[in-house]
């Protein structure tokens, strides 16, 4: 699998040209999205947000959400999970929904995901990279990851390959 990280920016997502979705998890206390979440958010003209003010997705645990980018993003669908409470997020947790996400991916035939995780997780990022590489990645087996981050997390994220 080949997986490499970019840094979350709108130059970043208008780059995304090799994927064929991204993946977002949102937590239900994220008021406004920040992170990959508010740059998808950007590109979508408020879409996401607005889906979340209608209650329609409230993006509580193993809650899905799939939408559509209209070409407003070089991918033509997001896909987006629920963690619930960033506050209360534990390891076992978010491999939860790690696992949750993969499978929704896999079912719908996606091999080429940019993931985006909630930008104020309470674990440290190496805890976020295993969940990432024991839960999301076995289930997932697609052919090409991109993990939306910071640069400041480059080194913690090279250890999925």
């Amino acid at each position: 699998m080949n997986v490499q990280m970019i840094d979350t920016t709108l130059a970043g997502l208008d780059g995304l040209a090799d994927c064929e979705a991204i993946c977002l998890l949102l937590s239900t206390d994220e008021r406004p999205l920040s992170g990959a979440a508010g740059y998808v958010d950007w590109r979508l003209c408020g879409q996401l947000s607005r889906t979340l003010l209608d209650s329609f997705f409230g993006a509580e645990k193993n809650e899905h959400l799939l939408m559509t980018t209209s070409g407003t993003l070089p991918v033509g669908k997001i896909f987006v999970a629920g963690v619930g409470s960033a506050k209360t997020l534990d390891a076992t947790t978010l491999g939860a929904v790690l696992y949750g996400a993969a499978i929704m991916l896999k079912k719908a035939g996606v091999t080429k995901v940019a993931l985006g995780l909630p930008s104020f997780l309470p674990l440290p990022m190496p805890a976020q990279a295993a969940a990432v590489k024991s839960q999301f990645m076995p289930s997932w087996l697609g052919s090409h990851l991109v993990i939306l981050g910071d640069k400041a997390s480059t080194d913690t994220w090279k250890s999925l390959t």
